[in-house]
């Protein structure tokens, strides 16, 4: 885990999917208890040309744009507003997302890591992730993204940003210094129960 700075996106809930994992597109869920989410840098959210020609720079799976999981639908309204920061001392101050349920640091499963070029790390609905890179929904710029972080006062932004139709993400989070993002879950019965998303020393191009 790297440095956190206390900066946080909260916006709502979109479209209910499954999702097959990777960088490539999604597929349509038949289970509609189920939601895929990606975790990735938002700035290749809002910029896609940045997100495709990754994608096609790393073919040979030595990096990761992205993360993807399913979760139960219910609990995207937990992502979309529960996210908490915890730091350690200041001299190295140790700092992870977290939201859900709460578990001891060993109760939670490493799940993937992301590579992080602006600072930043959000969770956004799989389905709207595949609209954008297939050019059928236009987003903000991330100049504008930038702005609405600067008039919110940086560190937390819910409503009305929550129902902006041009930044569809169920929460954003600042990292800072830090080339890589790890994304860890803890279950309960077979479904992810909380998630925790912490800043690395490394990057995942290493």
């Amino acid at each position: 885990m790297l440095r956190c700075a206390a900066r946080a996106v909260s916006l709502s809930p979109l479209n209910k999917i499954l999702v097959s994992g990777g960088i490539g597109l999604a597929t349509e869920a038949v289970n509609q208890s189920k939601t895929s989410v990606t975790v990735l840098d938002p700035l290749l959210l809002l910029e896609p040309e940045r997100y495709r020609l990754w994608d096609e720079q790393r073919q040979s799976g030595s990096s990761q744009s992205s993360v993807s999981l399913n979760l139960d639908t219910y609990f995207l309204k937990t992502i979309s507003s529960d996210w908490n920061l915890s730091l350690e001392d200041s001299d190295d101050p140790l700092g992870a997302w977290t939201v859900g349920d709460s578990a001891e640091i060993f109760q939670y499963k490493f799940t993937g890591s992301h590579t992080v070029r602006s600072g930043w790390t959000s969770v956004c609905e799989t389905k709207v992730v595949n609209d954008v890179l297939q050019g059928n929904r236009t987003l903000i710029s991330w100049r504008d993204f930038l702005e609405l972080v600067k008039q919110e006062g940086g560190e937390r932004l819910t409503s009305p940003i929550t129902k902006h139709e041009g930044l569809p993400l169920l929460f954003a989070g600042r990292l800072l210094d830090c080339p890589s993002a790890s994304v860890y879950t803890f279950s309960k019965n077979g479904s992810i129960r909380g998630m925790m998303m912490t800043n690395d020393f490394e990057s995942v191009d290493d």
